[in-house]
């Protein structure tokens, strides 16, 4: 029994005094395996007592094997009393003689299964990284950032030469830049067509003309000279000849008027429906904000008859360029579809102009004459509007756009609808490309 008790005391002796060989990298890799962790909402601690579980096992494991190795150097150091045969002075001590301590099979099964074990169990080093990555997915499990975005470029693990396994992070967490609104920086360009609503008729007695002269306004006599007689009112048609530019267009009017001498005539004017279409462009400046620009064309008809029996006719035509100025402020958006309401302003410029004038001599066509009209002023108006806008499919939308213009005198001897009628009433049908 003591022969057992000084094995068993020498075996703890060795076990105690046992340490484990750290590798040359060893400091390093535990200091980064054991990093400050970011901080959680909670401790992990089924994970905690998980691996100091697993640390223990390993121990107990490297306990036993590190006694295989040593059993057999502890035997050989076993000293075992001689015999005192051979001095004969001295008195014999009966010895019990001890066998020698020979490894049982179980020891040597024990010995080569450790063997065994000890060539499959990971490096330390692999051990502490396969934990510390557990406890770091659990970490990054626990986070409960909204904005993250995971980067699976890297593997859990990388292979080195050795044969070693190093710790890589399995993902990477980045934060997600908040997207600043976006700026209204949107443009949109429109095609559109819109009618005048204003047309005018109006009758006068007497014979006039639209503009035939840059020094006059109209040509004109009065059919009704009263107690005069009828040399005196052909001296009254005599008086416009200068403001022909036409002798013969002159001789004309001088026949009808001769014809129409105290006839119950006079003169009919229609102006037509204003005729407009433009190309526009708005650059949205807010939410509700945008500023409107373009270039409009703008068609002004308008018609003349005078005389009876023998007469004449006369049609007007005008042509106008305009760029207008406009903000639009969007009232209401709901969905795809908007209110909104428009003021801004307008100058035009007449880039051509015409006057044809047909002369009837017993319901038969005598002469036809056309002048060209040069109106060099530039017509400026107030514009106000309220529209509605429908988003068909991005970019493309569709509006309707009601309003107003007044029209200020542009001092010209011309005579339009603009000048009869000042303040005008016009809707647009458009559509819109928005980028």
């Amino acid at each position: 029994m003591k022969m057992e008790d000084k094995l068993i005391e020498e075996y703890r002796n060795r076990s105690v005094e046992y340490r484990l060989p750290l590798p040359e990298d060893g400091w390093e890799r535990l200091e980064a395996a054991f990093a400050p962790a970011p901080e959680v909402r909670r401790f992990p601690y089924r994970w905690l007592a998980a691996a100091v579980s697993f640390l223990a096992v390993l121990g107990s494991a490297l306990y036993f094997m590190g006694i295989d190795k040593e059993i057999e150097p502890v035997l050989s150091d076993i000293v075992l009393p001689v015999p005192q045969s051979e001095n004969p002075a001295v008195t014999p001590v009966p010895v019990v003689p001890v066998e020698p301590v020979k490894p049982q099979p179980i020891a040597k099964a024990l010995v080569a299964k450790v063997k065994k074990v000890e060539a499959e169990l990971p490096d330390l080093s692999q051990v502490v990284s396969e934990v510390y990555m557990s406890i770091s997915a659990y970490f990054h499990a626990e986070i409960t950032e909204e904005n993250v975005v995971e980067n699976n470029s890297y593997n859990n693990r990388s292979v080195v030469e050795s044969g070693r396994y190093e710790y890589v992070p399995e993902k990477s967490y980045e934060p997600v830049p908040v997207k600043a609104a976006s700026s209204p920086k949107g443009w949109t360009f429109g095609l559109y067509a819109g009618n005048m609503f204003n047309g005018n008729t109006s009758a006068t007695g007497g014979l006039q003309m639209f503009s035939m002269s840059a020094t006059r306004s109209d040509v004109s006599v009065n059919n009704n000279p009263g107690s005069g007689t009828f040399d005196d009112y052909m001296k009254n048609v005599a008086s416009n000849a200068p403001y022909f530019r036409d002798a013969d267009d002159f001789t004309m009017f001088e026949k009808i008027a001769a014809e129409n001498y105290q006839r119950p005539t006079g003169t009919k004017v229609k102006h037509r429906f204003p005729l407009s279409a433009g190309v526009t462009v708005k650059k949205k400046i807010s939410d509700r904000f945008s500023l409107e620009s373009g270039l409009v064309y703008t068609f002004l008809s308008s018609e003349l008859t005078a005389g009876e029996g023998d007469y004449y006719k006369q049609e007007q035509r005008l042509h106008y360029l305009g760029i207008p100025v406009k903000v639009n402020y969007t009232i209401w958006k709901k969905d795809r579809l908007s209110l909104y309401a428009s003021a801004g302003a307008m100058a035009e410029m007449c880039v051509d102009g015409s006057l044809n004038t047909d002369y009837y001599l017993n319901n038969t066509r005598q002469r036809k004459s056309k002048t060209d009209l040069d109106v060099d002023k530039v017509q400026f108006s107030a514009l106000a509007s309220l529209g509605v806008q429908y988003d068909i499919a991005k970019p493309v939308s569709i509006y309707a756009e009601p309003g107003i213009a007044y029209y200020f005198d542009d001092k010209s001897v011309v005579e339009t609808i603009r000048k009869e009628q000042p303040l005008c009433a016009s809707v647009q049908f458009g559509v819109r490309f928005a980028f």
